[in-house]
């Protein structure tokens, strides 16, 4: 075909576009599709026949989804191409099955939402695919601490509505940048509204949106409120966890400050059945709550046993002075 391919690719008239089409379908009998590939989108420039001119962008689109290493570099485009030249075309539903492919199996979440913006009229699968693109890309910015971008990017979640779980999981993360950028009654209002999504209760962010809110209660002196979350995380949270310890903390040392000593004592004993490695803080705090709720036989007792099992404790001294009163 070589020579011919060339005579015919310098015409472009019925018969030249016509003669070039056809080599492209011969070259794409016999399997060769790089030089089929060329010889379709030569076709698809001519324009004496729109009707080859539609096919053979189209067979351009697909030869170049099946051969390229980087989908972006030819096939997306003719796809593009293709939907805004012949917006009604009966193949519309067989491209966008392509593109669904080939979004689906992307990492570049950036040029896949910038390529989904150029589609006007996208069916329920595109719309969900839109989602999916642009929750992902949303999280990956906000992993790279682009928290400005990643929050733009995610309220385009919000778009369509075809995946539920997807505009939950966003509303958590836009409340998450909302508290790490210091706007703690936004971020508060975003976690409630992360909280009644449909399909929340299946998701694992959950129990942190309580764990966040009770934070950003805190940074808002708002004591009551933020001791009302940590606990609501407490019951929800696995008891093996860093946060669910320091939620712990949290709840002890609320209720020391508030005066709330029983509940205080309550408290602290559950963190120091739990070993860890803030046993000496806990006993501390443990008996001086003990101290403030009258029993000093439980005060002196705690403080020994602080300083017999952690001598080396920064808190030995303040204990030694506690028992010398």
């Amino acid at each position: 075909f070589p020579s011919h391919d060339t005579r015919a690719g310098r015409i472009d008239d019925s018969l030249g576009q016509s003669a070039m089409y056809q080599i492209g379908q011969c070259y794409l009998q016999k399997e060769k599709l790089l030089p089929a590939r060329n010889a379709f989108e030569r076709a698809a420039k001519m324009k004496s026949s729109r009707t080859i001119s539609e096919d053979a962008l189209y067979q351009f689109a697909i030869i170049s989804f099946k051969v390229d290493i980087n989908p972006y570099d030819e096939s997306v485009r003719a796809f593009e191409n293709y939907l805004n030249l012949y917006p009604n075309s009966t193949r519309k539903g067989d491209i966008y099955q392509y593109l669904v492919n080939v979004y689906a199996s992307t990492s570049n979440y950036e040029k896949a939402l910038s390529s989904l913006n150029k589609i006007p009229n996208k069916d329920l699968q595109l719309k969900s695919v839109y989602q999916t693109v642009a929750y992902n890309l949303g999280v990956d910015l906000y992993q790279k601490s682009l928290y400005d971008s990643s929050y733009r990017v995610l309220t385009l979640v919000e778009k369509y509505q075809e995946e539920p779980e997807l505009i939950a999981k966003s509303r958590f993360w836009r409340a998450e940048i909302s508290f790490r950028n210091g706007k703690y009654s936004k971020s508060i209002q975003e976690f409630k509204d992360f909280l009644t999504s449909p399909s929340v209760n299946l998701l694992e962010e959950k129990s942190i949106a309580y764990y966040t809110m009770a934070y950003a209660y805190l940074e808002l002196d708002q004591l009551a409120e933020a001791l009302e979350y940590f606990g609501i995380f407490c019951q929800t949270e696995d008891k093996s966890s860093e946060k669910y310890l320091d939620a712990l903390f949290q709840l002890a040392d609320g209720n020391y400050q508030q005066g709330k000593d029983q509940q205080a004592i309550n408290y602290y004993k559950t963190i120091a059945a739990l070993n860890s490695p803030l046993g000496d803080r806990c006993a501390f705090y443990l008996a001086k709550s003990y101290g403030y709720n009258k029993q000093s036989d439980m005060k002196i007792t705690t403080l020994e046993n602080l300083i017999k099992l952690y001598p080396r404790s920064k808190y030995v001294q303040m204990a030694t002075y506690e028992l010398a009163m």
